[in-house]
């Protein structure tokens, strides 16, 4: 049962049983000791419920908060999941530049030697074209 109608119900069973002890007492049926213990009783229980009903009014709903946490943890997942893409991104970018700068030391190694080559070849052929 809901804690609002089991509060309802026992503010209502309480202003009944008052009426009934007040007027009681008020025809020397009942003892003053008699009275204020059964007040006390009915008031400190309506005190506990009216007290679980402000925490639970304070305290935002359950699901509320297991809704927000779902929520949160698909964000954490969604910003884990673009950190980790960014990062392999960032390791093919730096092995592309590593083959790039291999690739341009490869051919500058090889344009020197076709130079080398191409200037043998030239010094072969002014000493052919010398020698005739």
């Amino acid at each position: 049962m809901d804690l609002t109608r089991i509060t309802v119900a026992w503010t209502a069973i309480t202003v009944a049983v008052a009426g009934m002890l007040l007027a009681m007492r008020s025809e020397a049926m009942l003892s003053s000791v008699v009275l204020i213990v059964a007040m006390g009783f009915m008031s400190l229980v309506l005190l506990c419920l009216a007290c679980a009903l402000l925490v639970r009014g304070i305290r935002p709903a359950d699901r509320h908060d297991q809704a927000e946490h779902a929520k949160l943890a698909a964000q954490m997942a969604v910003l884990s999941e673009q950190q980790q893409s960014a990062a392999r991104l960032t390791r093919a970018i730096a092995r592309v530049e590593a083959s790039h700068d291999l690739l341009q030391s490869a051919g500058k190694a090889r344009a020197r030697v076709d130079l080398g080559r191409e200037i043998e070849r030239q010094r072969r052929m002014d000493g052919s074209e010398a020698a005739h």
